[in-house]
């Protein structure tokens, strides 16, 4: 019973510390492109669906350049995929979600950290492979932020 509260404050706090950071990046940045608010109804056959983690040529937040790494896909917009970035850096600091790796990547010999903070748009062609599903619990919390 406790541990339940715990996990729901904690859940409370991430998902409140979370939403606080994207609304102040989204008043400060206006290099970043404006996203849509509606997502395109019907996708491709074979296209990423929410809640899928794909591995894809991210693009790095500033500047020029990508990386290819998996990614959490939030949908389809006119723009293009909407993603959260997965790393496998340690991020023990507000916006990123440590996520249990080992269900979606059975090499993986630690968990990755999601960044609900920076919402980035690819194209189609960017992505390789699919990886796999994230957890309910993730999911949960990245709808709130979201507001998918």
């Amino acid at each position: 019973m406790i541990e339940a509260l715990l996990v729901l404050l904690g859940t409370i706090v991430v998902v409140g510390a979370v939403g606080w950071l994207i609304w102040r990046r989204r008043g400060a940045s206006a290099t970043r492109p404006r996203l849509v608010a509606k997502p395109v109804e019907s996708l491709p056959e074979g296209a990423p669906r929410p809640g899928e983690i794909w591995w894809a040529e991210v693009p790095f937040e500033e500047g020029s350049g990508s990386k290819h790494r998996p990614c959490l896909v939030l949908g389809l917009y006119r723009d293009g995929f909407h993603v959260l970035k997965i790393t496998s850096q340690q991020k023990r600091r507000v916006g990123y979600i440590r996520i249990p790796t080992r269900e979606w990547d059975p090499k993986a010999d630690q968990d990755s950290y999601l960044d609900v903070t920076a919402r980035l748009v690819i194209v189609g062609s960017y992505f390789d492979r699919k990886a796999g599903d994230i957890d309910t619990r993730t999911w949960n919390v990245v709808e709130r932020v979201h507001r998918l």
